[in-house]
Order: structure tokens, then sequence, then C-alpha cells
């Protein structure tokens, strides 16, 4: 028994001992130590000099420090060296030319996010534990606001970044050959920081820029005398415009609803403008059904369908609905009493669209007349 006693007393001691060692040698000293490894770490990782790294022994040096209440040391460490390292990396973004500036701020970015996420796997104990108790910033948001806040902020870096964003995707709507990728990639950078990064930085001032453009470039269409002599030249010229900025909204944003209906906006405002769109939207659909409307030959069902949703969208934009309606039942008699309609199912399908559109009663008199005639072609047929 007496041994027993002894050999607990013994164990205890030493366990104690080993208590007072651990008080002992995590003082100020270790600490400094301890975090320049880690600190040192931190370097190797930005410079991708991994090969000097060691998780495991990292993350042990990062949980002995917050287990013995030096948190703070590291966590105003870890921000310190990163921000040093960030401003490093915005000097050789900013120093980049013209034609490799966004190529290297990317190169850049995929760095630091690389470097972020070693960085946060060593420090997951204090991501873990100090860093919610004592509401600080989680180290995976910490590096967005820090790569926001000394890079994309930058005062060399913002306006230019922007700048030759748009540059590029105005590039794009005069069909130049651009790297959309690089594009894609940077707006989703921006979206990566936030959304308040993303709209302030880029989608408010982008819309500011697109929109007046984009109304100036219509205008430029309704007043060519050229063009307003024909109006199916007119209205393809609307639909092209609509498609560069189609391009560009899903090239930049993903069909971001924002843009997307700051496009809706500026074309109705542009197709209200013009009086006579009503004919000419019909006139542009009389062409498309007629048997050698389009492209002077045999059409698939499926370019006629692509035709007539065209036809229907820019219909939803006109505010004078029923001056179309006067102008394509005119049309639509007039092909049927000739037989110079594309098919019957072409002339059925886009009444059922507008009639989607507006409701039964806006196509009942269209119904009408094609119901007529198919009564009469009946009648023809039998005999």
């Amino acid at each position: 028994m007496e041994r027993r006693n002894n050999h607990h007393h013994q164990k205890k001691k030493f366990q104690t001992e080993e208590f007072k060692y651990k008080q002992r040698v995590v003082d100020e000293e270790y600490v400094d130590k301890t975090w320049k490894t880690l600190q040192q770490a931190i370097h190797d990782i930005y410079n991708h000099n991994e090969a000097n790294v060691s998780p495991e022994e990292l993350y042990r040096n990062a949980y002995t420090m917050v287990l013995h209440k030096f948190g703070e040391k590291l966590y105003s460490g870890l921000v310190t060296t990163m921000t040093f390292h960030l401003q490093e990396m915005a000097k050789t973004v900013k120093a980049a030319q013209d034609s490799s500036f966004l190529e290297e701020l990317n190169r850049k970015w995929i760095d630091h996010k690389k470097a972020s996420q070693i960085i946060r796997d060593i420090m997951m104990y204090m991501d873990r534990t100090f860093i919610p108790t004592n509401h600080k910033t989680p180290i995976r948001e910490l590096g967005l606001n820090l790569w926001r806040d000394n890079v994309i902020h930058s005062s060399q870096i913002q306006t230019r970044l922007f700048d030759t964003l748009l540059e590029l995707i105005l590039r794009e709507r005069s069909d130049e050959a651009i790297n959309r990728d690089l594009i894609r990639n940077t707006i989703q950078m921006l979206m990566d920081l936030g959304s308040s990064v993303y709209q302030q930085d880029f989608e408010k001032p982008f819309l500011e820029v697109l929109t007046p453009h984009l109304r100036d470039t219509g205008k430029q269409i309704l007043t060519d005398p050229g063009k307003l002599k024909n109006p199916v030249e007119f209205v393809q010229c609307l639909l092209n415009e609509k498609d560069k900025y189609d391009r560009i909204i899903n090239l930049g944003f993903g069909n971001d609803n924002t843009f997307q209906n700051a496009l809706n906006s500026s074309l109705e405002y542009l197709i209200n403008l013009n009086p006579r769109c009503p004919e000419f939207i019909s006139l542009f659909a009389d062409e498309k059904l007629q048997k050698l409307g389009l492209k002077g030959g045999v059409t698939s069902e499926e370019e006629v369908e692509i035709v007539l949703d065209k036809v229907i969208m820019l219909f939803g934009y006109l505010q004078e609905k029923d001056l179309f309606k006067e102008y394509y039942k005119q049309h639509l008699a007039q092909r049927l009493l000739l037989g110079e309609s594309v098919s019957d199912d072409a002339e059925r399908s886009l009444i059922l669209k507008l009639k989607t559109e507006c409701g039964y009663q806006f196509t009942s008199e269209l119904e009408g007349l094609f119901t007529e005639y198919m009564k009469q072609n009946t009648i023809a047929e039998g005999h």
C-alpha cells in the first residue's frame, strides 16, 4: 500500500514538475522564439518556399501560443506579417505594364489565396478558439479584408483596375478579341471580397458608364437616315446591339440582374423614342415569316423560333403594343391572303407568344383571322 502511495506521489510529483517546466519555458523569450519561427514560415509561404515549412510543427507552435494566452501576440503578428506581404504584392502589381496588369493582379490573388489557406490550417486552433472568444476577424475573412485594403483599394490600383476592366469589356462589345477568362476571374475576385466591394468598386460605376454608352449607341441607330429607310435593317441593328450587350453582361457579370435590368431599361427607352418602332418591328416579323424572308431560303423550325422570340422580346419593350397589333394584323392578313407565310405553325406560334405576353383579348382578332384562313384552306382543299 505504501509502495503504491509512493508511486502515486512520484507520478503526481512528475506531473507537477512537468507543469512547472511548461510554465517555466513558455515565457516571453520562448514565445518570441516561437513567433519568429511562425513568422519565418509565413514569409516562406508567401515566397513560395513551402518546402521549408512543417505544418505539424507550426500547428503545435501556434497551438502552444494560444494555449498559454499569447493569442493576441500571434494574431497581431499574423496581421502585420500578412500586411507586409500584401503591400509588397501591391508594389509588383502597380509596376506591371498595362498589358500585364490584370494578369499580375490575378497571379498575386491566387498566391495570396493559397498562402491564406496554408496559414489558416496552421493556425486552426486560434481560428476556432481565440478568434471567436475575442471577437476577432476569422483568418479567411481577414485575408480577404487585408487584400482589399492593401491591394484593391491601393490608390494606384483601384482606379486602374476599374478603367482596365471597362476598356476590355467595351472592346468585347466591338467584337475585339480579349481574354474573357481574365475578366471573369477578376470580377469573381471582387465578388469574393464581398458584395459591398463588388457593388461600390465595380457594379455601380460600371452602370454609370454603361447606361449612357448604350443609349448613345442606340440613338445613333435611331437617327441614322440609312437605317430608317430600311425598317428590317433598323430592327436588326437594335437586335445586334442587344446581343452585344448581352454578351458583355454574360461575360462580366454572369447575367447579373442589375445589369440585365439596366440593359432592358435602356432598350425600352430607346425603342419608344421612335414612334415608328411598332410598325418597324411588325415589318421585321413580316419579312422573317415570309417564305423567302429568312436568309432567302428554306429555314429550320429552330431558326424561325429564335426569330419569333426576338420579335416578342422587342414587342415586350413597346409601350404602343396596340399599334403593333394593328400593323401586325395587316401584315398577317397579307401573308395569309397571298400564301406567303413560311408555315402555319410559325404563324400560330407567334400568335401564341403574343397571347402569353398580353392575354387572349389582345390576340382574339389575330386568332380569328388565322382560324378563318385555316377554315377557308380546308374548304379549298376539299374541293
